[in-house]
């Protein structure tokens, strides 16, 4: 049977294929509604996914040369391999609750599981970039003057 390759979507699942490769991102929202109070939690999850080509394999003639990009002879799974992204979770959190019919409280967290994103070159264990944004928390209120 061939291997299927391409986009494929569902609700909550996106798959792409290449070959070589292969990146899931999934997406679970949860909301509800009752009364006054309206809340919406979200989570995304993006698996390890290749980030960009950058490894070539070294001919002969260019290690005999001295100008080979790989001098550790790793290949593709040492620190020239390809860019990937490591796998990332993230948990975003919205809420509001109607005080009166003109007042609303607003509630937003972003990032609320703290996860960080990084990329690292052929094996995780090769880093090249972390990046750590903390949970971002909004508190506000919104006020609608009624209309006659």
């Amino acid at each position: 049977m061939p291997q299927e390759r391409g986009l494929i979507i569902s609700p909550n699942l996106v798959k792409i294929r290449w070959p070589g490769t292969e990146l899931n991102r999934r997406r679970q929202p949860v909301q509800g509604d009752l009364g006054r109070l309206s809340a919406r939690l979200g989570a995304t999850y993006n698996s390890t996914s290749i980030y960009q080509h950058q490894w070539e394999q070294c001919t002969p003639a260019q290690a005999a040369a001295g100008g080979c990009e790989d001098p550790s002879s790793l290949g593709p799974k040492g620190p020239v391999g390809d860019n990937y992204l490591y796998a990332h979770l993230q948990v975003d959190a919205q809420a509001s609750f109607r005080v009166q019919r003109t007042l609303t409280v607003l509630w937003q967290g972003l990032n609320l599981t703290d996860q960080v994103f990084g990329i690292y070159n052929g094996s995780p264990w090769y880093v090249t970039q972390r990046e750590y944004y903390r949970p971002t928390y909004s508190f506000g209120l919104r006020w609608e003057p009624r209309r006659e």
